[in-house]
């Protein structure tokens, strides 16, 4: 339906056959317009993303057909409790996302638009294969329902709160099914009773099949288990507060071709990319890391580099170093607020790069190239 829609036409409520209704942007939709898409018996897909809905029908489990139900960027905090009903559900999709480059590779997720579940509706959506920014509270019950999923295969939850009854979390994380192969971690909320490492590492079954991780949350250290995820082709970290260590673990990942170092993931004041680390890693992304003074590439680090995505809080003392041993790279790509000065260095050291890779700058999608 067009964004650009100042109403909802009169036979919309007629539609009784569709299987496919897409609403993303459209601004004339209300609560209210809904209510008769619970009539809507052979829907399978139902997209609401990018609209002011806050409420969805209460008798939206009566779409007994529906593989596809996409909330994100609304204001849905909740599934009725007739949601149970939704066997056939294969996406549940939810979150506020936003694309920070042109190229997607550094996003932004609203912490507050996560999805709380009342305990015993996911149980009964047994063919779920995405459950996407889903809330888990102090009450870690909807969390051991998404445990029994065995069809996941790409989960986000974010822990709220959960010290209290850390130990049920970790049961169910240990617990996941062997075909998840996305998965984010995000753990807010602390009241310093224990940490999220500690937590973390008391998984007794960690989840090595996974392809792409994720994890949020105060670390200082990896889980020991990290290492073994020889197969992550993505990590990324956020508000972890890691060290270098973290870094010669992470370069020893045999399979990993992304990783994304977020705001606050790493604290230090030196990025160091050690000689023979980080073998198949193409994308790398370092964003507003807080104490960084100096990031250097060794010769024969991160060997296979082909996009570099920068952005700097303040200039680094000490600059960006090494990147011409980075023999394969393509593109350097500053991102948010430019800072001239670290553009004009950048630009200067590769001039006499073998590749003489682009420099650009993308800010809110308006991209400038610097020669």
């Amino acid at each position: 339906m067009s964004p650009s829609m100042e109403e909802i036409p009169f036979f919309f409520a007629h539609l009784r056959l569709l299987r496919v209704l897409d609403m993303q942007g459209s601004s004339c939709l209300s609560n209210k317009d809904l209510d008769c898409i619970c009539n809507f018996f052979q829907l399978k897909y139902l997209s609401l993303r990018n609209t002011s809905i806050s409420k969805l029908p209460r008798f939206i489990g009566h779409l007994n057909y529906l593989e596809t139900l996409d909330i994100r960027e609304t204001l849905i905090k909740k599934l009725p409790s007739s949601a149970k009903s939704l066997v056939r559900l294969k996406h549940l999709l939810v979150g506020h996302k936003t694309h920070l480059t042109r190229t997607g590779s550094v996003k932004s997720f609203r912490r507050s638009s996560g999805l709380e579940m009342t305990p015993g509706v996911l149980m009964n959506m047994a063919s779920l294969q995405s459950v996407c920014h889903i809330e888990i509270k102090k009450d870690p019950s909807v969390f051991q329902e998404i445990s029994l999923l065995r069809n996941l295969k790409k989960l986000n939850v974010l822990f709220h709160g959960v010290e209290v009854n850390w130990k049920p979390c970790l049961e169910s994380l240990s617990n996941l099914p062997g075909s998840v192969r996305s998965l984010s971690i995000q753990i807010f909320d602390g009241d310093g009773s224990i940490s999220s490492e500690e937590m973390l590492s008391s998984v007794e079954s960690p989840p090595l099949l996974v392809t792409s991780f994720g994890l949020t949350g105060k670390l200082e250290r990896l889980p020991l288990w990290a290492a073994s995820l020889r197969n992550v082709s993505t990590f990324t970290l956020r508000n972890n507060g890691l060290h270098a260590d973290a870094i010669d673990v992470l370069g020893d990942l045999p399979s990993l071709l992304c990783l994304k170092l977020y705001h606050k993931s790493y604290a230090d004041d030196c990025l160091i990319f050690p000689q023979g680390k980080f073998l198949k890693v193409k994308l790398l992304v370092i964003d507003n890391l807080e104490n960084i003074d100096k990031v250097c590439f060794k010769d024969g680090s991160v060997p296979c580099l082909e996009r570099l995505t920068l952005s700097f809080l303040r200039e680094p003392k000490h600059g960006i170093s090494g990147l011409e041993n980075l023999l394969k790279l393509k593109e350097i790509e500053f991102f948010g607020p430019v800072i001239t000065a670290v553009v004009t260095k950048v630009v200067s050291s590769v001039k006499t790069h073998v590749n003489r890779p682009r420099v650009i700058g993308d800010k809110g999608n308006i991209v400038t190239e610097y020669s």
